[in-house]
């Protein structure tokens, strides 16, 4: 006796209750509604780089990895701005209004992507930044999908709120120009002297600009020049003085065990005992200072 044809809508709209896997049977860890709208999500990304580089002005119109590649850097830059802000946050889940423009959410889901430095990121510290990172732990895909258009793959216009908010806490322009050419700047504080330097190019002669592999610039105030290894010199040592006021730091790497990812501030403490106690002799690393020497920077 032959058996039925199986018939099959366009689009599934439901799982499976279980996937058999050998002798187990786990449940779904997404549903089709999230696989819809992160596909969405990804097909919006992949339009935002044609776009990028299909401008017929600035640097894409030349070169366009490079245009890309400056645009990525600036979306970085964007989206240490929002993450590093005061939101005033007293709801568990992300609204509206707190979705950033889509080139930081393109930021937002790779970080994401490596979740053991997101989660290490979010939990070492007791910064605005730290605080942040971890309200953005879990991606709300299904609402982010929905300010995109599903037949364009553009982000929909924002409302007025999330436009506000989004440049009230980073101090930017909600739209990032598509096109950036030789003229355009950042402002980055001199890991020396900590002045802000407000002329720093993205690009410069000698892949010099801050998006460039060779990044240098020569502070306004102090005239040292300055790169993108002095600037994490520069964070180390102000995560090393919040640590000697007080506050509750572990550095980097260190946080998660190394095989099974699980967090043990024991485990920290046990490497930063041994690599304080040796910088302690020609630094005084672990002499306690009053917490107004701590640096302002989150």
């Amino acid at each position: 006796m032959s058996l039925p044809t199986p018939s099959y809508s366009e689009y599934p709209t439901s799982l499976p209750a279980h996937f058999p896997i050998g002798s187990y049977q786990p449940t779904p860890l997404v549903s089709v509604t999230e696989l819809q709208a992160h596909l969405r999500l990804l097909g919006a990304f992949h339009k935002l780089k044609e776009d990028v580089q299909s401008q017929v002005e600035g640097i894409a119109a030349t070169n366009k990895e490079l245009g890309w590649v400056i645009f990525v850097n600036r979306a970085v830059y964007r989206f240490f701005a929002w993450t590093a802000a005061t939101w005033n946050k007293s709801s568990p889940t992300l609204s509206e209004m707190y979705i950033p423009p889509l080139d930081v959410i393109m930021i937002w889901h790779t970080y994401l992507l490596n979740p053991r430095a997101f989660f290490e990121d979010a939990h070492r510290m007791s910064t605005t930044y730290c605080t942040n990172l971890i309200a953005t732990e879990e991606m709300p895909l299904t609402l982010i999908s929905s300010l995109i258009d599903p037949q364009t793959l553009d982000p929909l216009p924002p409302s007025e709120t999330r436009q506000l908010f989004f440049e009230q806490v980073s101090q930017m322009p909600y739209h990032m120009p598509m096109v950036t050419d030789y003229s355009d700047i950042l402002t980055l504080n001199c890991p020396f002297c900590a002045h802000p330097n407000q002329s720093v190019r993205w690009v410069a002669d000698g892949e010099s600009g801050f998006a460039q592999t060779n990044f240098s610039h020569v502070c306004d105030q102090c005239g040292t020049s300055f790169n993108k290894s002095n600037i994490g010199v520069r964070r180390f040592c102000e995560e090393v003085t919040r640590r000697r006021t007080g506050e509750r730091v572990f550095i980097s790497e260190t946080l998660l065990q190394p095989l099974s990812g699980i967090k043990s501030e024991a485990h920290s403490i046990e490497i930063m005992t041994k690599l304080f106690g040796w910088m302690e002799a020609m630094y005084q690393v672990n002499q306690p200072i009053p917490p107004e020497s701590n640096f302002d920077a989150e």
